[in-house]
C-alpha cells in the first residue's frame, strides 16, 4: 500500500481523526504533511482552510459515519482549496 499512486489511510473520525496508518500519498493529496496530520492537530482544520467548506465536509463525514450506511461513506469529487489552488 505504501507504493500505490492514491492516498490510503486507516483512521477514526470521532471524537477526532486519529491515524493508524497512512501511505505517503495521503498527506500529499491533501496538501499537508504526515507530521502535521500525526501531530494531533484537527484533520479538518489542517486540510480545509475555508471555514465554511471545513464545517460542511466535517458535518457530512460525521453524519455519514454515524448513520452506519457504508454506501454513504464514499466521498468523491470534494473540492479542496489550498492557498489559491484547487
Amino acid at each position: 500500500m505504501n507504493h500505490l499512486p492514491l492516498g490510503i489511510a486507516i483512521n477514526s473520525v470521532d471524537p477526532s481523526v486519529d491515524f493508524q496508518y497512512m501511505n505517503d500519498r495521503f498527506p500529499e493529496i491533501y496538501g499537508t504533511t504526515r507530521e502535521t496530520l500525526e501531530s494531533g492537530v484537527d484533520f479538518f482544520d489542517a486540510v480545509y482552510e475555508d471555514a465554511a467548506s471545513r464545517r460542511r465536509i466535517r458535518d457530512r463525514v460525521l453524519q455519514d459515519c454515524h448513520g452506519g450506511d457504508v454506501e454513504r461513506m464514499v466521498w468523491e469529487n470534494i473540492p479542496l482549496f489550498r492557498a489559491g489552488r484547487e
